[in-house]
């Protein structure tokens, strides 16, 4: 059985729609590009199945066409913007503190909520380090550090590089 991811459809050009229907067995869901629909089933396993096909003028007209994220003019702005808050492109739309923003107005960020996968991503917490006890040396000489830096420069004594060689302990260089 093959996965369809319908982020990937929606990015190279695939329109969503659906069926505005009320009977969960006979919902669909259609994606349309170059006189192509692809058409998705929903059957009595709970799967929605692909059906292809031409895209025929009658159906287009029972489906109501989703706006995507990548129509969206909200989110337009909001990666022009290198992925500004929410809060702050409403303050601007309000001030009229851009140029180019007459076109959006406060109820646009109400119709859709502005999920974006990178801020999502960068958002996401990592998991803690485990506590170490005892992680320091606390006897003076166990445990030394060592560090090669650049100095930027030939010295008098023709070398570019030092090493700074630390205790852990107590610091001493």
């Amino acid at each position: 059985m093959n996965l369809i991811r319908q982020r990937l459809l929606e990015q190279t050009g695939w329109k969503p729609s659906y069926s505005d229907i009320d009977n969960e067995l006979l919902r669909c869901k259609y994606f349309d590009k170059d006189g192509f629909r692809l058409e998705f089933k929903k059957k009595a396993d709970g799967f929605y199945w692909l059906k292809a096909s031409p895209l025929l003028e009658t159906t287009m007209m029972d489906a109501r066409t989703v706006e995507t994220l990548k129509d969206n003019l909200v989110m337009k702005w909001h990666l022009k913007l290198t992925h500004l808050k929410v809060d702050a492109m409403k303050k601007m739309v309000q001030d009229g503190l851009a140029d180019g923003m007459g076109g959006i107005t406060t109820d646009d960020f109400k119709k859709t909520s502005l999920k974006c996968m990178a801020c999502e991503e960068a958002k996401a917490k990592r998991m803690a380090f485990k506590r170490q006890i005892g992680k320091r040396a606390t006897e003076c000489g166990t445990r030394r550090m060592s560090d090669v830096c650049y100095v930027g420069i030939q010295t008098p004594g023709r070398v570019k590089y030092f090493q700074l060689i630390q205790d852990e302990t107590s610091r001493y260089k």
